[in-house]
């Protein structure tokens, strides 16, 4: 039984990190080379503490109903019918921001490493993972345990080799793009809480754990730990080499420290990072209309695929890859972050059963994480129009 709970949480650790580590962890050291190392890395592990507290009260919230259900499910039943379609809207408007950064990703690499237009590559790399969201192709998904691990040793490679190469220099200066005060603060704040997203991880780690509801905790604890550790150590590498000069997609700029064959490799990865992303959240979005709208496949596929086209082809000259990252992060995390909130302190007056753990949290530390939530949502929008 003991060898059987720990195999159980090494199985949830792995697919919180699955469902948080993704493609947007190469927007991480262009926002913190922005505003300096140190104050970025502050960021980081601020925005990272207070996400994984929120984590923590989504799995006080799954473990207080006998039922299973997904965040959708979970916000119907705390917080009533109108808010669960907010939720639904909010995770839709998620995925196609998502969807966006990541064509706009993988073409920025595409014309670095080939030359042309990005454009060219935009359209390229649509086709091919539309055609690929309307096939069906899943095969990623079966080897997600493999993937991850090999994510994980990929990200702390370019990591470590990278700081071998690093320049103090890079690390020790303070708000180099001369921001003013309020926009440094918000800066680096909607790329991070964008790549740290991933709070459909929780309901799918408490059906793991079906008999060993008690390690949750635990287990978001741990995977929260070294989602932090590995995206201080890569924006610690990445800045540490390329200083000032860090790229939009991070790896695009480590050529010297990584060296050509190497500065290739780690460019295909963030590739096929940003494709297996695109292709895992186009299929739940895909799912989500077929299944829970009832609508057909094809206009299910259609909506997914020629929805994010629209939307690249309209923004393609505006934004680039963290501009939509932070924008995405800052709005639809936001908004999340603040009914998660709100469900959290609902779900202890209609419990179903008793939850294996409780997070205590006083109306302090409740105000501060709104207050993070709901000025980051404020400076996005401010940002976007002025």
């Amino acid at each position: 039984m003991l060898k059987r709970g720990f195999k159980d949480v090494i199985v949830t650790i792995l697919t919180y990190i699955a469902y948080v580590i993704g493609a947007g962890i190469f927007g991480i050291p262009y926002v913190v080379s922005k505003v300096g190392f140190l104050y970025g890395a502050l960021v980081l592990i601020i925005v990272g503490i207070a996400v994984l507290l929120t984590h923590l009260m989504i799995g006080e919230i799954a473990l207080s109903c006998k039922g299973s259900h997904q965040l959708v499910g979970y916000c119907q039943k705390f917080l009533g019918e109108k808010l669960k379609w907010l939720m639904l809207f909010n995770v839709v408007l998620w995925v196609y921001g998502a969807l966006l950064a990541y064509i706009t990703g993988v073409s920025d690499v595409l014309a670095n490493i080939f030359g042309g237009s990005n454009i060219f590559y935009a359209l390229i790399t649509w086709f091919i993972l539309s055609l690929l969201l309307l096939a069906g192709i899943t095969l990623f998904e079966e080897i997600e345990t493999i993937f991850t691990f090999v994510m994980l040793i990929a990200l702390l490679t370019i990591s470590f080799i990278s700081i071998y190469n690093l320049k103090f220099s890079n690390l020790t200066y303070l708000n180099p793009s001369n921001l003013s005060l309020f926009k440094l603060l918000f800066f680096p704040y909607g790329v991070i809480l964008f790549s740290l997203l991933g709070e459909s991880a929780i309901p799918t780690m408490r059906d793991e754990l079906q008999k060993h509801k008690i390690f949750l905790k635990n287990s978001i604890l741990i995977g929260g730990i070294v989602v932090i550790i590995v995206y201080f150590l890569f924006a610690l590498g990445v800045v540490g080499v390329t200083g000032l000069e860090t790229t939009q997609v991070a790896t695009i700029g480590l050529n010297i420290a990584l060296g050509k064959w190497a500065w290739l490799f780690g460019n295909l990865f963030a590739i096929f990072a940003m494709s297996t992303s695109f292709l895992a959240l186009g299929f739940a979005l895909k799912n989500t209309y077929n299944r829970d709208l009832k609508l057909g496949k094809i206009l299910s596929w259609a909506l997914v695929s020629f929805i994010a086209l629209i939307l690249y082809l309209i923004l393609r000259k505006n934004a680039g890859f963290t501009d939509i990252l932070s924008l995405t992060g800052a709005i639809s995390g936001g908004i999340s972050g603040l009914m998660l909130i709100y469900m959290h302190k609902q779900s202890k007056f209609m419990q179903e059963r008793k939850p294996e753990y409780r997070i205590k949290v006083n109306i302090i530390l409740y105000v501060l994480l709104i207050l993070m939530y709901l000025s980051g949502i404020i400076y996005a929008i401010w940002d976007f129009i002025f």
